[in-house]
């Protein structure tokens, strides 16, 4: 049960790192101008992918600090849940603003909208 725990912790890890790797490998090489959507849609996954890796983690260890008795699992499904919302909430910041669309009221409401969501999910496990 601990390998496989572990096992779990490194993947989120690795596949955050191969995300920003990613991500650092489209900035330098490719060109969204000429390439067009492809290169563009690549670019948000792969941040998507490595701020959730990333933000996971991190979450998880917060998680165990705040929470020293609960169970780990637990623990990292929430955590799970919570960076891909997080990375979410990002990625709609960065999409809006690269049409010029990020103003404070509508970051208001894609928090709110995921703030929503949050809370829809904490409802079903209680």
């Amino acid at each position: 049960m601990v390998r496989t725990f572990n096992y779990y912790i490194a993947g989120l890890f690795a596949c955050g790192m191969l995300g920003a790797l990613a991500t650092g490998l489209i900035i330098v090489r490719l060109n969204p101008f000429r390439d067009g959507f492809l290169v563009i849609s690549l670019f948000y996954l792969s941040i998507f992918i490595a701020l959730t890796g990333i933000l996971s983690f991190v979450l998880f260890y917060l998680h165990r600090i705040w929470a020293a008795n609960e169970v780990y699992f637990r623990n990292i499904n929430i955590a799970f849940r919570q960076g891909a919302l997080l990375s979410l909430l990002l990625i709609g910041f960065l999409f809006l603003q690269s049409y010029r669309l990020l103003t404070w009221w509508d970051g208001l409401l894609l928090m709110a909208a995921i703030a929503l969501v949050e809370l829809m999910f904490n409802a079903k496990q209680r």
